[in-house]
């Protein structure tokens, strides 16, 4: 069954707590340190000359603005080409993402996708769409990712939706319109402002598995997992 889930409403502000908050911060005080973490995480990324992350959300002067279907134009991914792609891919009000950024090198720039938590119950999501056209239309695009990645038919549409539909951005800029991406997940680690994750208490619960992602099948290698240490 799905059911309605609490979308973020928040689309800027500075924020006072959570992965919002860890994650305003990082890219405020210590882009470089969380950059050269996900280049890190990454045997793609580290066998890449002269790498580094630019960041274009959340970004202070921009009010931490937060990017959903406006996330390909000029102020963000600036890929206008792709948007009548997008509109035949997705349903209108996809994924809100916590931050986006550019990844540069001498081989060109590359999208990263920026999904944050601070506590695993975060991780936990169903599908909130209400019109049974736009259920029909997500549930087709994650079989669609599912075969595409050589997975068996499983419901992504409840229990772990939210890497779900991000899964099915990165296979849309990656695979359908040929532009060189990764989703990053970011668990912050020891959250004092809000619910604090050990290291050893994320590792219990690894998105990827809710999905049954194995090693080895398509795009796994363009998921990224990395444990910063929260502010």
């Amino acid at each position: 069954m799905i059911r309605d889930v609490r979308h973020r409403a928040v689309r800027e502000g500075p924020a006072s707590k959570g992965s919002r908050y860890c994650l305003q911060r990082y890219v405020e005080q210590r882009p470089r340190d969380l950059g050269e973490l996900i280049i890190r995480s990454s045997p793609i990324l580290t066998a890449l000359q002269g790498a580094e992350v630019s960041w274009l959300s959340p970004l202070a002067d921009q009010n931490y603005f937060e990017y959903r279907d406006d996330f390909l134009g000029p102020t963000a991914l600036n890929l206008p080409e792709h948007l009548a792609a997008l509109k035949n891919f997705w349903p209108d009000n996809g994924p809100q993402w916590d931050g986006l950024a550019l990844l540069r090198s001498t081989n060109g720039p590359a999208v990263l996708l920026i999904e944050a938590k601070a506590h695993p119950g975060e991780t936990r999501s169903s599908c909130g769409a209400k019109s049974p056209l736009s259920i029909d239309r997500i549930r087709a695009r994650l079989a669609e990712v599912q075969a595409y990645m050589g997975l068996k038919p499983a419901d992504w549409m409840n229990g772990a939706y939210q890497l779900a539909n991000r899964l099915a951005f990165l296979y849309f800029l990656h695979v359908l319109c040929g532009v060189p991406a990764f989703l990053v997940l970011i668990n912050f680690v020891n959250d004092g402002s809000y619910k604090p994750t050990a290291h050893e208490t994320w590792l219990r619960y690894p998105w990827t598995a809710a999905l049954g992602i194995r090693d080895g099948c398509r795009l796994a290698d363009r998921v990224l997992t990395v444990y910063p240490k929260a502010f």
